[in-house]
């Protein structure tokens, strides 16, 4: 007997049975071995080769550590400085959300491991003895393997193939997102912790200046509305030190959360380093965009799925058929042995409900990878611009206005030490410098945050240039994936 090979048209039919059935039998069980490969549940090859895309997209600067626990306590002590570095690498091993993209992947193998396994045979048994009290009893007994697996292996298994591939280029994505999300809080916890030291200092000369005032006043040297107008102006920037403290609470506590580490207390402070700015030519990045999202090439693996899942579903319209040998012995204890098939002809359900779901599917797993194309340029276009905008607004803005009231205080201070300044003269410098300091360090903070958005939305930068295919995803677009 001869089965159908891959090189064979579907819908030829099985030539005449010329084998004995247990020689029949043994060829079936042969050919499902030889078809099913090496199916592993094990992720682990998947999972690495995941760590290793986010750590190229990431230009080698982190690798992800997904070998180790979840919960494993990081090597940071909760006290000592923070870096961005470090920050990052603790949140590439435990962040919640990216180790479940990363649980995907494990779930995604185990089922390519079902789709290369064959079904299990179907054994029947039945005796019957006669009711009569007669002599004799008969017994039926059969083996049936499912034959329909074997043609619709190949397409269930590339979808399986292909999902996986979907999940391990997701879990790349999101930890490139973890990167990202995790270095604009600690950016923000330099800026916040930055902006308070500005007005602590601004706080103690205004506090200074209006004690100052209020001797003089006593003295007949000023008025009382020189005393309420310093009180005023100490007033406003206690509030805003008083604002910035809690700006700080804040930043370190969403800091600890990307990292898993909301246990800890927050007497520890960040480095106070501050990310460099890129020097790309942001537009023709953002156009090229596509091309180099891993979220993207993700949901073009999708789509291959899809169309894999469509072939498969149009060979629902062959028969189901069950192949295997029977034994039986009648009352007579006549035993036969010989083929079993059992065949169910597609007459009622020709699976047309199927093809239609499957072609509905596939179209809307097309739109969206074509939808998000346009996204991501869309979304990198514009962060693009906020990013050159950002950075413009604080280096030919608030920066240059700062380092001018730094030099006025310097001035100031000179002159009062070759006493040609007065000390109010000086607090009141302080406290205009800590007001354009506070102006020049939020205007950087946007600047800065915008840049890590924009290396998002462009999938990393510097990066070469790539096609889809270079991400594990088809290369020619919605037209050539129909």
């Amino acid at each position: 007997m001869t089965f159908p090979s891959a090189a064979r048209p579907f819908g030829e039919r099985l030539t005449g049975a010329t084998a004995p059935p247990a020689r029949a039998l043994a060829h079936l069980a042969a050919c499902a071995l030889v078809i099913t490969g090496c199916a592993t549940t094990d992720p682990e090859t998947a999972t690495n080769e995941s760590a290793s895309l986010a750590a190229k997209h990431m230009n080698r600067r982190w690798t992800p550590d997904w070998r180790s626990g979840w919960d494993d306590l990081p090597t940071w002590n909760g006290t000592s400085p923070l870096t961005s570095d470090e920050a990052v690498a603790i949140a590439l091993r435990r962040n919640r959300e990216l180790r479940s993209a990363v649980n995907e992947i494990a779930m995604a193998q185990a089922e390519l491991a079902a789709a290369t396994t064959p079904p299990n045979p179907v054994v029947s048994f039945t005796y019957g003895a006669p009711i009569d009290g007669g002599p004799g009893s008969m017994v039926t007994a059969s083996v049936m393997a499912q034959l329909a697996w074997l043609w619709q292996r190949p397409s269930e298994v590339a979808a399986a193939e292909a999902r996986v591939r979907e999940r391990i280029l997701l879990a790349a994505d999101a930890a490139l997102t973890t990167m990202a999300e995790v270095r604009q809080r600690h950016l923000e916890v330099i800026a916040a912790e930055e902006t308070l030291r500005y007005l602590e200092e601004a706080d103690a000369a205004l506090a200074l200046r209006r004690d100052l005032i209020g001797e003089l006043g006593a003295a007949g040297a000023m008025g009382g509305a020189d005393l309420r107008n310093a009180d005023a102006e100490w007033r406003l920037i206690h509030r805003e030190r008083l604002d910035a403290v809690a700006e700080v609470h804040h930043a370190k506590v969403m800091l600890l959360e990307s990292l898993a580490l909301t246990e800890l207390q927050l007497d520890w402070s960040s480095d106070g380093a501050w990310p460099e700015l890129p020097n790309v030519d942001a537009e023709t990045l953002a156009i090229d965009a596509p091309a180099r999202r891993l979220d993207v090439a993700a949901r073009a693996a999708a789509l291959l799925a899809a169309d894999h899942d469509a072939q498969r579903a149009g060979l629902e319209r062959l028969p189901e058929i069950e192949l295997g040998a029977m034994f039986e012995r009648s009352m007579d204890g006549v035993e036969t042995l010989g083929p079993s098939i059992v065949a169910s002809v597609p007459i009622l359900d020709r699976g047309d409900a199927a093809m239609a779901k499957a072609r509905a599917t596939r179209e809307a797993a097309l739109l969206a990878f074509d939808g998000l194309l346009h996204t991501a340029r869309a979304d990198a276009r514009f962060e693009a611009m906020a990013w050159s905008a950002a950075d413009a607004a604080w280096r030919e803005g608030s920066e240059p206005r700062r380092r001018l009231a730094e030099a006025d205080l310097a001035s100031i201070r000179a002159g009062r030490a070759a006493g040609t300044e007065s000390r109010l003269m000086e607090l009141a410098a302080t406290a205009m410098l800590a007001e354009r300091a506070v102006q020049a360090i939020g205007d950087r903070a946007k600047a800065t945050a915008a840049a890590i958005r924009l290396e998002r939305a462009i999938g990393g930068f510097p990066m070469p240039t790539t096609q889809l295919n270079g991400t594990g995803a088809v290369a020619a677009g919605p037209g050539g994936a129909r």
